[in-house]
């Protein structure tokens, strides 16, 4: 944050230094743009409660978390008790600002996929919702431009309306 408010920034910490940085041009923001934190575990709520204005936890096998050392993260019966500790968490911290939460939604497929289902894609985003999700992430296919391009305009058309 200090990069974002200050000119000739110094800091040293244990693995890293900076020396007279300056970040031009300053953010929007005020007074700093939202610091979201990522992470399953409890010490990214933990974080979340602490620092930040935004938790975007990731969908994770359990196959996936093991080897990440984390916790798995399937479906949305699976984000509700996460959900719930960050909010005792924020309580626990005198946090009554709002803070978002940022998911992916694989319900329904991908778009750019040919079974890509909007109408289950949006029955998923409202379980999302109703769970305490305010941003949703969406991905599409990489490997084509054109393929993105039109993806992105399906999804326009099929899910925002």
């Amino acid at each position: 944050i200090a990069a974002w408010t200050t000119d000739d920034l110094a800091f040293e910490g244990h693995r890293f230094a900076a020396v007279g940085n300056t970040a031009r041009p300053r953010p929007v923001q005020q007074p700093h743009p939202p610091i979201w934190i990522g992470g399953n575990s409890a010490r990214a709520r933990a974080r979340v409660a602490r620092y930040g204005q935004g938790w975007s936890p990731f969908p994770t096998s359990a196959a996936m978390a093991a080897t990440a050392r984390t916790a798995a993260l399937e479906t949305v019966d699976d984000l509700r008790p996460m959900l719930d500790d960050l909010r005792r968490r924020l309580e626990e911290a005198g946090r009554s600002d709002p803070v978002d939460v940022h998911f992916t939604c694989g319900a329904g497929g991908a778009p750019g996929d040919d079974r890509f289902d909007p109408e289950e894609h949006l029955a998923g985003l409202d379980r999302l919702a109703g769970a305490g999700v305010t941003w949703i992430g969406v991905t599409v296919p990489g490997d084509d431009l054109g393929r993105a391009v039109e993806a992105l305009g399906r999804y326009g058309e099929e899910v925002i309306g």
